[in-house]
């Protein structure tokens, strides 16, 4: 998959997730989880979420990678054609932690996307931003 022509659309509920998910925990840097959706072609979908907690510090993040995969169990048996398309952050920023967690992502789906939003409103608006293999993708699309 070709991140020049991929596209990534997104449903509207996933940002809205993420923002309750980062309501929800005061005090934190970073809250981060799956992305469910599927792929076709040069298009993934997203159409659902969890949250998957972490612990983090200066030099050193820990995934609850059980807790991700046990999370990731109904949602199969709910509905059998989503699948790990990548994972999201609430921190704009990339840092040397986030490579740590693609590659668990790396792990559990092909070619993750990783989408970040900041929703501390720092521009005035909440920006978001989705990656594919270390690139910017080009078209990424909101869904009602």
């Amino acid at each position: 998959m070709s991140v020049y022509n991929l596209v990534v659309k997104i449903d509207l509920v996933i940002l809205a997730s993420i923002a309750d998910s980062y309501e929800r925990k005061e005090g934190v840097l970073r809250v981060t989880g799956t992305l469910l959706g599927t792929v076709e072609k040069h298009t993934v979908k997203v159409t659902n979420c969890f949250s998957v907690p972490h612990n983090e510090s200066e030099d050193e993040v820990a995934v609850h990678m059980e807790f991700a995969k046990n999370m990731h169990e109904p949602h199969k048996k709910v509905s059998p054609s989503e699948v790990i398309v990548g994972w999201y952050a609430k921190r704009y920023d990339i840092t040397e932690l986030s490579v740590l967690i693609h590659e668990y992502y790396s792990r559990e789906a092909q070619s993750p996307i990783h989408l970040t939003m900041d929703t501390a409103l720092k521009s005035g608006r909440m920006n978001i931003c989705t990656q594919h293999c270390g690139c910017d993708v080009q078209r990424t699309e909101l869904h009602a």
